[in-house]
């Protein structure tokens, strides 16, 4: 989980010598069509069908929280381009090191 946390700090441009707090985390989210289609649009991508779990639960979590996903352990979806929902779990860690 170390290197991971480090990892991920140090592509969001933080110092490595903060530390942030960590938490495990549980998304259980309904997505609306906008959403949807910010994050299609996001990834450019030409349906929701292509979408992949680990990135959805990112978004939500990141966007819900302003906290960084530094690995999802768990993950279920349904999305269409009218709307969804997720289910994940996974640790966090706090954006607050810049």
């Amino acid at each position: 989980m170390r290197t991971a946390l480090i990892a991920t700090l140090l592509l969001h441009g933080c110092d490595p010598t903060c530390e942030p707090s960590e938490e495990t985390f549980e998304v259980d989210d309904v997505l609306t069509s906008k959403e949807v289609t910010v994050m299609v649009e996001w990834w450019g991508l030409s349906s929701s069908s292509q979408l992949q779990c680990a990135d959805v639960c990112q978004y939500v979590y990141e966007d819900r929280t302003g906290w960084i996903i530094a690995a999802v352990s768990d993950c279920t979806m349904s999305l269409s381009d009218t709307g969804g929902d997720i289910q994940c779990s996974g640790e966090g860690i706090e954006d607050s090191c810049q």
